[in-house]
């Protein structure tokens, strides 16, 4: 039996719940969708921690800029932003 949360946490290999992000956290700083991070999660791509008494998704960041940087090197992935601009200006280059 736990006696407490700090105990619970060092039995289950989470050091600090602070360091990780929760789901809608990660997919605002990804530029996607929450369901998207679950279907990378269900594809293998992206690893998902749980939080131990809620069960909530949690994400680390170095996992997050990890994506993030493949993303960005993606010769068909642009930025939506950038997309945006160079529809409105006519530029679909």
């Amino acid at each position: 039996m736990f006696y407490n949360v700090y105990e619970f946490r060092r039995r289950c290999g989470v050091a600090n719940l602070r360091e990780y992000l929760l789901i809608k956290e990660a997919a605002e700083f990804l530029g996607v969708t929450p369901a998207t991070l679950r279907n990378w999660e269900r594809s293998g791509k992206l690893t998902t921690y749980r939080h131990p008494i809620n069960g909530y998704r949690l994400y680390r960041p170095a996992d997050l800029e990890a994506i993030l940087n493949e993303i960005q090197a993606s010769p068909t992935s642009r930025p939506r932003q950038v997309r945006q601009e160079r529809e409105e200006s006519g530029d679909g280059s």
